[in-house]
């Protein structure tokens, strides 16, 4: 089923939305901290990652280490985790434009 280009929009803005809370979760935290909250799994106040929490970590780990963070026992690898978000976000695929572009003055 192919989606409108307004659905498509939308659900780019969704994406982008959540995108920018990712990186803001810790965006004040730095090599050491962000190193201290991967190794134990948990939050500045000790308490378990959320899933929410665990994926922004990672986040603030790419942009301060340029990667994603070594594997943990108990949680699946970060290698494979970034396979399948490329692979289900299609990144390894060229974009091909859906339509006539409309230009709005």
């Amino acid at each position: 089923m192919k989606l409108s280009i307004a659905a498509q929009w939308a659900a780019l803005e969704s994406h982008f939305i959540h995108h920018a809370k990712l990186v803001d979760r810790f965006s004040a935290a730095g090599p050491e901290a962000v190193t201290r909250m991967w190794q134990s799994q948990t939050n500045e106040q000790g308490r378990r990652l959320s899933q929410f929490e665990r994926r922004a970590l990672i986040e603030r780990h790419c942009e301060l280490f340029g990667s994603w963070p070594a594997h943990r026992r108990g949680y699946p690898s970060a290698d494979k985790r970034e396979k399948s978000v490329r692979a289900s976000w299609r990144l390894d695929e060229p974009i091909v434009p859906q339509g006539p572009a409309r230009h709005e003055a």
